[in-house]
């Protein structure tokens, strides 16, 4: 299938090519053979990435946005661009941290757009849960709501960590920075959140 067919799918279009379920079993397939399949043509392969990681992606595109509708989009833009450049992916290396590297990227590009653009409409932070951050300073505030308090700097760090459950090292691969300075970032923001968070009255003692 070309990159020109994709393109020219609507979101529901989109969605219903690529996340429909294969005909072949392969969810035992890790993500690096699932990817060197793809690199050869094979567009069940591709399909089981996009299943696969399209709810990570689309974490990743909502936290840094804000938006629901940015995030499908970004989504969708991210696995274009990863049917663009499977050719490129280095089979053996591991295929997650490639591909949240053009997540996190086509993310930012579409923060650049937005800031271009007339702001219409304000980020609700009632939008989404935070259920499964391990490392987050509070698991009751929504994932929105905690990103938003922090630097733009450190949010990707943060999504990456603490939503996504990457290593340092994916980290310091995915964003270009090494890996003490991720490690750095984290832990900078954990303590800005836990300081943030300490300042907001408890609800149940303004009862």
């Amino acid at each position: 299938m070309s990159v020109d067919a994709i393109w020219s799918f609507s979101g529901s279009e989109w969605a219903e090519r690529w996340m429909r379920p294969s005909t072949l079993s392969l969810d035992g397939l890790a993500d690096e053979e699932l990817a060197a399949k793809a690199q050869a043509g094979s567009s069940d392969h591709f399909s089981q990435l996009v299943r696969r990681h399209t709810a990570g992606v689309y974490r990743v595109g909502y936290l840094l946005t804000g938006n629901r509708q940015e995030a499908e989009d970004i989504a969708q833009e991210t696995f274009i661009k990863v049917y663009q450049a499977i050719s490129r992916y280095r089979p053996g290396l591991p295929f997650k941290p490639w591909l949240y590297r053009i997540a996190i990227n086509t993310s930012r590009s579409a923060g650049r757009k937005k800031k271009s653009r007339p702001e219409t409409t304000g980020l609700n932070e009632n939008e989404a849960s935070l259920t499964d951050a391990a490392e987050s300073v509070s698991a009751e505030l929504d994932a929105l709501g905690v990103v938003k308090m922090l630097p733009p700097d450190y949010r990707p760090v943060v999504i990456l960590r603490a939503v996504e459950g990457l290593s340092f090292s994916e980290i310091s691969g995915i964003l270009e920075m090494p890996e003490p300075t991720a490690r750095t970032k984290f832990h900078r923001a954990k303590a800005l959140l836990k300081a943030r968070l300490a300042a907001i009255p408890d609800a149940s003692t303004q009862r």
